[in-house]
Formats: structure tokens, C-alpha cells, sequence
């Protein structure tokens, strides 16, 4: 197996199992795509790459709620090229055991994901999130 990082979005929510063993292990699949720009100021789709991810222990459990479709992750990890048997004759995935997840969606965008429009809890203190009222931010 070979070393891999990479950045995507996953394409549907995380699928939780467990061994028999009782071992956790979290499946999720990620969309790589790179795009540049066209001719009118747009995006244009240069290519796309799926990969199949799988995810072992107490890491999987901590990330199940959060990796949701649309979700951008970035994964580190060893991939290998899996073989198959599908409808349409044999065929291959690139598969990848991922050591390490990182979130890139942000709490709030993750929680409009899964449907979930809460305003986030007040801070102890009472003090404001982000900017203060009445003010603009500094950049």
C-alpha cells in the first residue's frame, strides 16, 4: 500500500459497523474533483475521482455523526486498488485506509446538512459569538 492525502466531499452519509469482534469501523465514500477556469469566468469540471474510505477504532465512532453528504474532509492514509465482480464483469476501486480525517465543514454548514437549523448554545459568560453587535469584522 502507498501513502495518500487527499481533499473531497463525501457523497452520501458515513456508514457505521462493527466487526466481530466488536471493532468499529466507519465507510464513507469522497469525491475528489479538480476543475479550472473556462473561458467565461466560471469553473469548468477537469476530473473526478472517487475513493472508497474506511475508517477503524475509537476515531470512527468520535466522526460518525459528523461525516454527512456534502461534508469536505481531508484524509490521510494508505490506498490499494481493490478488485471486483459487478454486474457489468470485473472492475477495480481505489480503496483507502484512512489513519486520519480531518473536518473541513464547519459545525454550522454540517448541521444545515443534516437538516438541523440550531442556533449555536449561548457562551457561559453571556458574551457575544463572533463580532461584537453594531460593528464590522476587521478584514
Amino acid at each position: 500500500m502507498a501513502d495518500i492525502t487527499f481533499t473531497g466531499n463525501l457523497g452520501a452519509d458515513s456508514k457505521m459497523t462493527f466487526t466481530r469482534s466488536g471493532s468499529p469501523v466507519l465507510n464513507f465514500r469522497v469525491c475528489d474533483t479538480k476543475s479550472k477556469k473556462d473561458g467565461n469566468g466560471g469553473w469548468e469540471k477537469v476530473a473526478e475521482q472517487w475513493f472508497n474510505v474506511e475508517l477503524w477504532g475509537s476515531i470512527a465512532e468520535f466522526l460518525a455523526d459528523q461525516l454527512l453528504s456534502g461534508v469536505r474532509v481531508k484524509v490521510y492514509g494508505q490506498f490499494y486498488l481493490r478488485e471486483y465482480n459487478g454486474k457489468n464483469g470485473r472492475g477495480y476501486s481505489l480503496d483507502v485506509k484512512a489513519s486520519a480525517v480531518e473536518v473541513l465543514t464547519s459545525s454550522r454548514d454540517r448541521q444545515k446538512l443534516a437538516g438541523q437549523n440550531q442556533e449555536p448554545p449561548e457562551q457561559p459568560d453571556g458574551g457575544n459569538w463572533g463580532t461584537p453587535p453594531n460593528q464590522d469584522p476587521p478584514f
